[in-house]
């Protein structure tokens, strides 16, 4: 069974009170493009935070990796 570390939020500029509640559970903001913000749990696995780092500058594929939809 695989763990979750990341949540994708949609419409981050209407969301920003939840967004905000996340950050103080301890997840981290990942800004997207397209008023997208991906939300990482602080105890993410190195590749997971790292996915999200690349899917900030466009990278679909590493999206799905932050989403733990890859396909291995």
């Amino acid at each position: 069974m695989s763990e979750n570390y990341s949540i994708l939020v949609r419409d981050a500029d209407k969301r920003e009170k939840h967004i905000s509640e996340l950050e103080d559970l301890g997840f981290e903001r990942v800004q997207l493009p397209d008023n997208m913000v991906l939300l990482v749990d602080d105890d993410a696995p190195e590749e997971i935070k790292n996915a999200a780092q690349d899917a900030a500058n466009g990278d679909f594929d590493a999206l799905q990796i932050a989403l733990g939809d890859s396909q291995e």
